[in-house]
């Protein structure tokens, strides 16, 4: 679902970052810190920022490609969401940094979501926050959250796919949201391997296995 990406001058050129405004709406130029020019816009749903050290891109994956977030990306259309972002921006952003991302899968229940969430309970390494239409599994570097994923479309006045009408979707997503390679033990996570089919599978795994952590 979402994920922040970091494509550094050092990668690309300044003739391609020049180029980035032409494809973006809403274009505001500001400074930072006195003296830096920078420019935010957005692509789609996509929050874009271009400065001199490079490009930002934040936003949810699926939505781009999808243009909605109740479906989900498999394996292969990551890849083809991301090679769909390359098209796009005319930039190598397979080869981009990925500080933060979040892994999802909506559930279908018998009833409400609303009516599990007092049974999810403790987490031995999340700390455990009720939200008002969720609850919220904590710590430095990772979360976890289980929310009605039709109550939130309709909160945010977003359009509901007909499938969708009239059914008990559960969502659950695993958040890496700081210090992902750390996290991960790897050296460096960079767009293109979300796709690779053995790192995938980890990562599907350990989706699984968060959701075992829980006390319930």
């Amino acid at each position: 679902d979402t994920v922040h990406l970091w494509l550094g001058s050092d990668v690309v050129s300044y003739n391609q970052l020049a180029a980035i405004p032409s494809v973006l709406d809403n274009v505001i130029t500001h400074s930072k810190d006195g003296n830096m020019r920078v420019m935010t816009g957005n692509k789609n749903n996509l929050k874009v920022t271009l400065m001199n050290e490079g490009l930002s891109i934040k936003g949810s994956l699926a939505k781009f490609h999808l243009d909605d977030n109740f479906q989900t990306l498999g394996r292969s259309e990551c890849k083809s969401a991301i090679q769909n972002l390359c098209d796009t921006f005319h930039l190598s952003l397979n080869k981009a940094k990925v500080s933060r991302f979040d892994m999802g899968q909506n559930h279908i229940m018998n009833l409400e979501p609303e009516v599990y969430f007092p049974y999810l309970g403790p987490c031995n390494y999340l700390k455990r926050l009720v939200q008002p239409r969720s609850i919220l599994y904590k710590s430095g570097s990772r979360e976890m959250t289980f929310y009605n994923k039709i109550a939130e479309g309709r909160y945010k006045g977003d359009q509901i796919p007909s499938v969708w009408l009239n059914q008990h979707v559960l969502r659950y997503e695993y958040r890496y949201t700081k210090r992902v390679s750390k996290s991960l033990k790897i050296d460096q996570l960079k767009a293109e391997k979300l796709y690779e089919e053995d790192f995938y599978i980890r990562l599907i795994n350990r989706y699984v296995d968060q959701y075992f952590t829980i006390n319930k």
